[in-house]
């Protein structure tokens, strides 16, 4: 589903890989650093995650390289439909970019959205909620007519954030605690109970332009697949 959206076409995991490439990565990613809580030991790379995930990125690099090879000789038909590597390539081949873009920065942006729509953050998300829709049927059936609407999602968010911490901008020393924002009694009246009449007469936006809730992140460095994944849900 994730090429089929990004690359415009299914690629068999059981040909390139991909699903294994992933999980592999992302548990990397996942595991404790020595060098996250001692700072200089990250430069001997003791339990060799740096030098695992240069493995992992040619393969991956090498799929990309395909990816791309084959829009290049693709002929679109004038009503075909265009996938996100033709938009990128097309702002590459105008010049019209007012910045450097070239192909490093394609393959760059794809990589990105391919893992943030390809690891389990969407399924994830999309099964706290409906455990807690679950566990509280009380509420479902209270709120049988919105279930379907965005209170359901926008508390699921609230509840069940993808990541605790919001990605560093320039300063990593300084992260954005979005988990204990959601929890907040001074925002959320009962903040660990499951209630969605809390956004019955709220207009609190998912996109980071109230702080209150912030799934995505704000600003310039929010999840590069916002609207792809507020699409999806």
């Amino acid at each position: 589903m994730s090429c089929l959206m990004i690359f415009g076409k299914k690629y068999m995991d059981e040909d390139l890989g991909l699903n294994e490439l992933v999980k592999e990565t992302m548990f990397i990613a996942a595991r404790p650093n020595l060098g996250d809580y001692i700072p200089f030991l990250g430069v001997f790379d003791l339990q060799g995650l740096s030098r695992r995930m240069k493995e992992l990125s040619k393969p991956f690099d090498e799929f990309l390289e395909r990816v791309i090879n084959e829009h290049l000789h693709k002929v679109n038909e004038q009503n075909q439909a265009k996938d996100i590597v033709d938009k990128l390539m097309g702002i590459m081949n105008s010049n019209e970019a007012v910045f450097e873009f070239n192909h490093h920065h394609v393959k760059a942006i794809l990589l990105a959205i391919y893992y943030s729509n390809s690891t389990d953050t969407s399924s994830t998300t999309v099964e706290w909620i409906l455990s807690e829709v679950l566990r509280h049927p009380d509420v479902m059936k209270k709120h049988q007519n919105d279930i379907e609407r965005v209170m359901v999602i926008k508390e699921g968010f609230r509840l069940h954030l993808v990541a605790p911490l919001l990605i560093p901008h320039e300063s990593v020393e300084d992260l954005i605690n979005v988990w204990a924002i959601g929890r907040d009694p001074n925002v959320w009246p009962e903040p660990e109970n499951f209630k969605l009449e809390r956004f019955l007469e709220c207009n609190i936006d998912l996109r980071g332009h109230d702080f209150q809730l912030l799934p995505f992140g704000s600003g310039r460095r929010s999840c590069p697949v916002m609207q792809l994944g507020l699409t999806i849900f």
